[in-house]
């Protein structure tokens, strides 16, 4: 279902693209190109959530030349087939690093996304906004509430509360889950009705933590024995998915950005962190224990560095030869794109002129939504084409699409504020403006 801009989402974007960053939630109203790239995800998103299995692709591309917005299209994809999904930044200000799984697992897990989320923040949602998984818990919960109350059982009664325990009981075992993490999922729901206790609350917030990877001895009395930890991690990741799908959702897709961030790692960390990402690799296919991922898909973007790099991927071989494209050395077959292939090389496939005057025009069309005004009389077709022209003069210097993002945002802000203004700035000196603030950061 095509979904309407509106203007709080629309002011949002302009707000993030002046700042030279992407807007995830807003990312379908500013593709242009690359059609064939997300034809083939459609068709794996698809064929993942009908026949089972799993799938992980890498995304190879510099800074700022389309990796977020890659997965921002996908997420949407995804989010659009009711799969729910996560977007994990790698970094230390983030929290998250790939040489500790138990923090991408819990980072994972806080981050879920669905499309009833998106709806009740109008979507105005940035990922980690609310606490994802206990959100689809107290969602699930609602809903099997709600459909109780339809059958005339008074929603706040005891017994509405057991049928709704006993459908979730039915659940795991249907989605073959059990120990501590069933023990947890049993405990959060039974303490998650309207009108619990104090005690009902301090429990729900136990689960939480341990969710989140602490140590919570208080939950032992509950059948919750271990905590998270990197040993176990990959099978609570395993057990997670199975119940999504139970719980009504089509699948689940992880994004995991930055990953070039490992190669800063010391020698040993990097090791660990790219076995992690080996071992993610075989569970998501099953290519080694048989007892992969099903419904899920995973999509690990970095810059060039990390795939040539000596503290790249290539630094260890086991890694390297899973993700290693096969090339038949057909003089008819070189330089062919293959876009189902596991490294997905967005280098190869630049945007054309044309799609950069679509989205100069595109852009002009967010600032009319955000703005409630008439900027085609101002910043005409023409005027936009000429400053896609001098940004392609300079396209090579720095950055990415960033440049001309901001050049177009900052010349639709001045003849906006200012109308009399604009015609006396040519629209190569708002480019060499955002090339510039692109050199400082």
């Amino acid at each position: 279902m095509a979904r309407q801009l509106t203007r709080p989402l629309a002011k949002k974007m302009i707000r993030q693209i002046s700042a030279g960053t992407t807007p995830l939630e807003g990312v379908t109203f500013l593709n242009v190109g690359r059609e064939r790239y997300f034809k083939e995800v459609e068709r794996l998103l698809d064929d993942v959530q009908e026949g089972g299995g799993a799938s992980i692709r890498f995304l190879n591309a510099d800074y700022g030349h389309g990796k977020t917005h890659f997965i921002g299209m996908i997420n949407a994809m995804a989010l659009e087939r009711n799969w729910v999904t996560s977007y994990v930044k790698l970094s230390d200000a983030e929290g998250v690093r790939l040489d500790k799984f138990d923090e991408l697992y819990a980072a994972i897990l806080r981050n879920c996304l669905c499309q009833r989320i998106i709806d009740e923040h109008e979507q105005l949602y940035d990922p980690g906004d609310a606490n994802g998984w206990p959100w689809i818990l107290d969602d699930w919960i609602k809903r099997h509430v709600q459909a109780e109350s339809g059958s005339g059982i008074d929603p706040n009664s005891q017994g509405a509360r057991d049928r709704t325990i006993s459908a979730l009981e039915l659940l795991l075992r249907k989605a073959n889950v059990s120990g501590d993490f069933a023990s947890a999922v049993r405990t959060y729901a039974s303490s998650a009705f309207d009108r619990a206790s104090a005690e009902d609350q301090q429990l729900k917030e136990a689960v939480i933590r341990w969710f989140a990877c602490e140590r919570v001895p208080e939950l032992k009395s509950r059948g919750v024995l271990a905590p998270i930890s990197n040993k176990n991690a990959k099978q609570t990741l395993r057990s997670v998915i199975s119940l999504l799908r139970e719980l009504g959702y089509g699948g689940m897709a992880i994004f995991i950005d930055e990953a070039e961030n490992a190669q800063h790692y010391p020698k040993n960390r990097r090791r660990t962190a790219y076995q992690n990402l080996r071992e993610l690799l075989d569970n998501v296919d099953g290519g080694v224990s048989g007892v992969g991922l099903s419904r899920a898909v995973c999509y690990v973007a970095a810059t060039p560095v990390m795939f040539t790099g000596e503290k790249g991927f290539r630094e260890y071989p086991a890694l390297q030869d899973r993700i290693e494209d096969v090339s038949i050395d057909i003089p008819q077959l070189r330089g062919l794109i293959d876009y189902r292939a596991v490294i997905l090389n967005l280098s190869v496939s630049p945007l054309t002129p044309e799609n950069r005057r679509d989205l100069a025009r595109r852009l002009r069309d967010i600032h009319e939504v955000a703005f409630d005004w008439q900027p085609q009389s101002l910043v005409t077709d023409e005027w936009l084409n000429s400053l896609v022209e001098s940004f392609e003069e300079r396209m090579g210097e720095h950055g990415g699409l960033r440049p001309l993002c901001k050049s177009v945002v900052k010349a639709l802000e001045v003849a906006e504020q200012h109308p009399d203004i604009l015609q006396s700035v040519d629209s190569a000196e708002f480019v060499a403006a955002a090339f510039a603030d692109e050199a400082k950061e």
